[in-house]
């Protein structure tokens, strides 16, 4: 069924609907009183969007690497105002591929490592980028790789795709590698 989610100011607290890491709102509302949280990534917050490039290995250690040399390299050459996380989105941030994929695949790794958050985008990205298809069609695309037969078996069945969104705290990089935002919950 469908719902919609809002936030409100109600006098000293703010009432509204978690987003969980794994990338999805929590259908029960929540309300926390005005010193019990903290806004993190307001809006205009400095920030590293980040890129993937295509064909690139995707393994834990690549990724916290990189993370580290860009934010050394941003505290560096650009100290003020301080950069608070990296962002990025993508198909390859939809939830939808962490129940099609296995679990020790490098990307769902990955993506236990990153605070997902949904995209209200139902856009076809994701099978264009994958399949290198346009128009995207599914009778005739490829199934070479595990990637690419999950996804065509999500979308044989009329499941929507939806791409996600994901942000990482560069706060948070002694935590990366631990799934910290998912025992956070």
């Amino acid at each position: 069924s469908l719902w919609q989610t809002a936030l409100k100011r109600i006098g000293h607290s703010v009432h509204g609907y978690p987003i969980n890491p794994r990338g999805f709102v929590e259908r029960d509302p929540v309300t926390l009183k005005e010193g019990d949280w903290e806004y993190v990534l307001e809006k205009g917050a400095p920030i590293l969007e980040m890129h993937i490039t295509a064909g690139e290995r995707i393994t834990l250690e690549r990724c916290a690497e990189s993370f580290r040399k860009a934010k050394q390299f941003f505290q560096r050459h650009f100290p003020a105002p301080a950069v608070r996380a990296i962002v990025s989105s993508s198909w390859m941030f939809s939830p939808i591929l962490e129940g099609l994929l296995p679990a020790d695949s490098n990307l769902v790794r990955f993506m236990r490592e990153l605070y997902l958050c949904p995209s209200n985008s139902r856009s076809r990205s994701g099978p264009w980028f994958v399949f290198l298809q346009e128009p995207f069609d599914p009778a005739t695309a490829p199934r070479d790789t595990s990637l690419r037969r999950a996804i065509l078996d999500h979308l044989r069945a009329g499941k929507l795709w939806r791409d996600g969104e994901m942000f990482f705290l560069l706060d948070d990089l002694d935590h990366f590698g631990s799934q910290w935002y998912r025992k956070s919950t």
